[in-house]
């Protein structure tokens, strides 16, 4: 009977039109759309293999799981099973039965390699996945998840478990420093006079900002407790002369006395209402004459495929924030008295956008 039924089935299928049962390279709706839901799996088990450091132990050559299970302190039996799915995605090669060594993509997982890649993906499993557990909150509230779920912002959690805070900065520094130097050969900072990161953290755009134009000074805002930090670490630098160090919340003002405000990768933690107010803030503090410049990820329209849509999830899962796109941007800072100027699209590796807009 069961037989009959899967033929059944399977004729009913080949009867339907071409372009409903075609999608990505011909394979089955129903095929993709599982491989969809059953996403966690991957991610889990690549979370658990950078977390036992499976990398680092596979360095020397393959190794058994008996042998990996023995320096990770885990059984064997769950090892296999977790390396094998992770073998089957190009992550681990199964050599022999049991028998595992890297591949260029699990060797991305090691502490030491280049990129954000072991960060994230310890990161990803300790505090991305339960913040996406929850998502259905985010869906009613429009705030976030993690937030509701752990009873403190993401970034009090951050503060107050110093060994995810301490990857957290690892990671945004290893995503950020190439995305800089792009940005700076996109487009020239300098031309805007003395500029004003805010809520620019430890500084790191504005110390390449100065190392590219010898002449230039700027300055740097953000909380007391960073601010604290710049100033030792800017004058011992040697920079300190060039960047006033000043502190404050953009929720509340923002300094004036700048010819154009940056906020770089600030937007994108807020909903609307937050954003408005810190935009407002910016234009306030830089009157009728002081530009605008926003680097943040610019969401592509309509249905082209992009990460960033993905990471407009995070954002929303996490903070309760959002990616924008070139409307939203639009939207926004028309309601905060800015007009947009002009929009350098793609000008970092991660999709890092550059918004440009003057006081109307």
């Amino acid at each position: 009977m069961k037989q009959q039924v899967h033929t059944r089935n399977a004729r009913l299928w080949d009867r339907l039109p071409r372009r409903r049962r075609l999608r990505q390279g011909g394979r089955p709706n129903n095929d993709i759309l599982r491989e969809k839901l059953l996403g966690f799996q991957i991610s889990s088990a690549i979370h658990l293999a950078a977390k036992r450091e499976l990398t680092k132990h596979l360095g020397n050559g393959p190794k058994t799981v008996q042998e990996l299970a023995a320096v990770c302190s885990v059984k064997p039996e769950p090892l296999y099973q977790i390396m094998r799915c992770l073998a089957a995605e190009g992550i681990y090669r199964e050599e022999t039965f049991e028998t595992f060594s890297n591949t260029p993509i699990s060797s991305l997982l090691r502490r030491e390699a280049p990129g954000p890649a072991w960060t994230f993906a310890i990161l990803a499993g300790e505090m991305y996945f339960p913040a996406f557990s929850n998502l259905h909150h985010s869906l009613q509230t429009g705030e976030s998840a993690f937030a509701d779920l752990k009873g403190h912002t993401f970034w009090d959690y951050l503060g107050q478990h110093e060994e995810l805070g301490a990857s957290f900065d690892d990671m945004m520094t290893r995503l950020y420093d190439a995305d800089i130097g792009a940005l700076l050969q996109r487009y020239d900072f300098s031309s805007l006079g003395r500029l004003l990161d805010v809520g620019g953290g430890r500084g790191t755009f504005v110390r390449k900002l100065l190392a590219r134009h010898p002449d230039l000074e700027c300055g740097l805002f953000d909380l007391p407790a960073v601010s604290e930090r710049n100033e030792k670490e800017f004058a011992e630098d040697g920079l300190r002369e060039r960047c006033e160090i000043l502190s404050g919340s953009f929720l509340e003002g923002v300094p004036s006395g700048f010819d154009a405000y940056l906020l770089k990768s600030v937007l994108h933690n807020w909903d609307d209402d937050h954003a408005l107010r810190i935009l407002r803030n910016c234009r306030s503090a830089g009157g009728a004459n002081a530009r605008l410049v926003v680097v943040d990820i610019i969401v592509p329209p309509g249905n082209e495929p992009s990460i960033s849509k993905g990471i407009d999830l995070t954002m929303l899962a996490l903070y309760g924030g959002k990616e924008r796109s070139i409307v939203q941007f639009q939207r926004l800072l028309g309601d905060a008295g800015y007009q947009m100027d002009s929009v350098v699209e793609g000008a970092s590796q991660s999709g890092l956008g550059i918004v440009l807009a003057k006081p109307v």
